[in-house]
């Protein structure tokens, strides 16, 4: 067991020290997040099934001669006419759209059988270990937070990863609609990229902490993040027992 530390540079840095010094077979990541999806609270976990990088993007500059309209480089124009094909044969895939100035990407992977990088939308955690995650969070007593309420605990949907601690509520909203996301945060999905590049399966749990911009006046993460953390921690604790048992 071992911490990543904040963010995407950090996490995808560690995590693949972790393959190249230990001989990890599988991998299950445990942190805090900001949820997406208005259904959930702070305490509620999450282990999505599918993670995106909600910032890999173009910032582009408007266009003097159509009004609402971006410049877009040639490569970002080839890349959306190749989306309607792309939708259709995959419904996890996301509704592209801009944000202001912001027009969303895909990262490019490489890995053994591929003869060149490959346009990633996103990871997909182990199914084995989602499996393994939902009979854990079944077989668990009642999370209480703060003796307050009783967290729910969720398999599946999607996660979104960025560079930033996301408080804005019309790009919370943006996240929602583009990505149908559940949950925001800072690391996942470069954790499944490193662990897909690798072939080792893997699985985030997240614990909510706020609501990414989705409160009224101060987020209120500070008040949350250690209650939280426990709860994540008792799921991740649960899951490991699980994968014991299966073992």
């Amino acid at each position: 067991m071992f911490a990543t530390g904040m963010s995407i540079a950090n996490a995808s840095m560690t995590m693949q020290m972790a393959l190249d010094y230990f001989p990890v077979k599988q991998v299950v990541y445990m942190g805090i997040a900001g949820a997406v999806n208005p259904a959930w609270q702070p305490g509620d976990v999450i282990v999505p099934a599918r993670w995106y990088y909600h910032d890999e993007s173009v910032y582009a500059n408007p266009d003097p001669a159509n009004p609402g309209q971006s410049v877009l480089p040639e490569y970002y124009a080839k890349f959306m006419q190749e989306q309607p094909a792309r939708k259709a044969a995959d419904p996890h895939y996301p509704n592209y759209k801009p944000f202001a100035f912001i027009h969303p990407d895909e990262v490019l992977i490489i890995k053994d059988g591929m003869d060149k990088p490959q346009d990633t939308a996103y990871f997909s955690a182990s199914a084995r270990l989602l499996d393994a995650a939902e009979k854990a969070m079944n077989a668990m007593p009642a999370q209480m937070i703060l003796e307050q309420r009783q967290a729910k605990l969720h398999v599946g949907g999607n996660g979104v990863t960025g560079s930033v601690f996301l408080d804005n509520r019309e790009y919370r909203k943006w996240t929602r609609e583009v990505f149908n996301a559940e949950v925001t945060e800072m690391e996942s999905a470069a954790i499944g990229q490193v662990c897909t590049v690798n072939d080792v399966d893997w699985v985030i749990i997240r614990a909510i902490s706020d609501l990414a911009g989705g409160q009224e006046g101060v987020n209120v993460e500070h008040i949350y993040d250690k209650e939280v953390s426990r709860v994540g921690a008792n799921v991740l604790f649960a899951v490991m027992d699980e994968l014991a048992k299966a073992n």
